[in-house]
């Protein structure tokens, strides 16, 4: 939790719906420490830090987080929903729509040409619980496109 004043106020920000680690590189980055933020290759890290950026509009670390995410893009199975979840913060800032829809472009490819058999839809599901809106909204996605190869009901 931080106090951050407003103009005769203090309002309290409570992180702990956050990610420790997203915290602690998004504020080691502003108190001018690059160092984290520079050698992180995490997307789910860069994810929550997106997050943050989002939910208390701060633009500062955004260009580099892109920059980053551009040489990086290295999406697999084990990370494509916090990949998702990342386009969906970067959606929401100014001018990263163009970033945004690559990386969701890139994770449904990703997930096209692997979910094409039932066994692998029920496994990526299980795997991903936590995060089962985003995994139906990619669920969604595959089965709406014109040329799907998945096509299973539950």
């Amino acid at each position: 939790n931080v106090l951050v004043p407003t103009h005769q106020s203090v309002e309290l920000i409570d992180f702990k719906d956050f990610c420790s680690e997203s915290v602690k590189i998004l504020f080691e980055y502003l108190k001018g420490y690059k160092y984290l933020l520079e050698t992180c290759s995490n997307l789910e890290l860069f994810a929550g830090i997106l997050e943050l950026c989002t939910e208390y509009e701060i633009h500062r670390p955004i260009p580099e987080i892109t920059s980053k995410l551009e040489t990086i893009g290295l999406i697999t199975m084990g990370n494509l929903v916090d990949a998702y979840e990342m386009a969906d913060y970067l959606e929401e800032i100014e001018g990263q729509e163009e970033m945004a829809e690559k990386i969701r472009e890139r994770c449904i490819l990703l997930a096209r040409c692997n979910l094409i058999h039932q066994f692998a839809v029920v496994n990526f599901v299980l795997k991903n619980k936590d995060k089962i809106q985003t995994v139906l909204e990619i669920l969604k996605v595959l089965t709406d496109e014109a040329e799907a190869t998945i096509r299973h009901r539950f």
